[in-house]
């Protein structure tokens, strides 16, 4: 009870900073107000229906070859037609972003910024580099790579640091994997993360269509990265390509797999960067301790990760510790046996 009513504060809070800013921007800035909402209207009217309808069938088509190769009591389709609560999670946020609701949420949860900032980096920092080449294969290829590394450094911030780590573990607060975890994105996050790869999108002057199709080849691998398959990918998996097995090292609540496989598409910057696992044991279960965001509601652990990420970042700013307790714990486990 105290939980939730800590939450509704939350929200009211929340919402009344929504309306602070919308009237101050409605007061000195209307045409940021303006782009905001004509950017989410567009997003209503000009639904992509055939854009979902795709990627329905490419879900269910990699159900339907997991569920093969799993078979019907570990697959990834009875755990979504038969949903526990951690898989409930999975279901909501899916919805969510599938519709176009999504955008509505992010400018709730992040003061309209993460409609702002975007735009303000596509106006003032946008080349035409990449599109003037008008060799479609050389953007895919360049914006692949730059988005990965991207990518990797946001994601390995989300673990490093306490007020971003409160968010990214309503990710790894999953007990179990489906095909539908990879999306289970806490919503800052979500914007963060497209924040960040507003820069080099406009610096390199990425077309559109080259995110989108870069956006959608993450995504379906992103659907075998979050099941229970045990493919590895061999030297493939280790240099080229992020497989299922890496990713899944990834969620494990095994001390010996923290702070390991932060990559997304290319496990060379795990390789680089010193945080690829040299182990051979592989996790069975995933998820994290004290796990207290998949105990209630859905909207109830977007809430309570949202409102511990703000008390972490005022807590880290009277102590000045940033670094989450796991990470310290493995890197301190890691210098003992580098030591030894």
């Amino acid at each position: 009870m105290m939980l939730q009513r800590r939450n509704a504060w939350l929200v009211i809070v929340m919402l009344l900073g929504n309306i602070t800013t919308f009237l101050l921007l409605a007061y000195f800035c209307p045409m940021a107000l303006k782009r905001i909402w004509h950017a989410q209207w567009l997003s209503f009217i000009e639904y992509d229906f055939g854009r979902l309808t795709r990627y329905l069938a490419v879900l269910l088509l990699c159900l339907t070859v997991e569920a093969s190769v799993l078979g019907w009591h570990n697959c990834s389709l009875r755990r979504l037609l038969r949903p526990s609560l951690s898989a409930r999670h999975d279901l909501v946020v899916a919805l969510i972003n599938a519709s176009g609701f999504v955008g509505v949420v992010l400018i709730f949860f992040t003061f309209g910024t993460a409609r702002l900032l975007p735009g303000a980096v596509h106006h003032f920092l946008r080349t035409e580099w990449l599109a003037s080449l008008q060799l479609p294969i050389v953007s895919y290829l360049v914006w692949s790579v730059v988005s990965d590394f991207v990518h990797y450094w946001h994601h390995r911030a989300m673990h490093t640091f306490k007020v971003f780590w409160e968010l990214h573990k309503y990710h790894h607060a999953a007990t179990e994997l489906n095909m539908l975890t990879g999306g289970r994105v806490h919503f800052v996050e979500k914007a963060s993360l497209l924040v960040c790869q507003s820069v080099p999108l406009a610096l390199l002057g990425a077309t559109v269509e080259s995110f989108v199709y870069v956006a959608a080849a993450r995504q379906v691998l992103e659907l075998f990265q979050h099941s229970m398959v045990r493919w590895d990918f061999g030297w493939a998996g280790q240099w080229l390509v992020y497989s299922p097995v890496g990713h899944r090292i990834h969620h494990s609540p095994e001390r010996q797999h923290w702070d390991c496989n932060f990559g997304n598409l290319l496990p060379i910057w795990d390789h680089m960067f010193g945080t690829w696992y040299q182990g051979t044991d592989v996790n069975e279960t995933v998820g994290v301790s004290n796990n207290y965001l998949v105990t209630g509601s859905v909207w109830g652990g977007i809430i309570t990760a949202y409102r511990r990420a703000v008390q972490e970042f005022w807590r880290s700013l009277i102590t000045g510790r940033w670094i989450a307790e796991h990470i310290a714990e493995a890197r301190a486990e890691r210098d003992r046996t580098d030591s030894r």
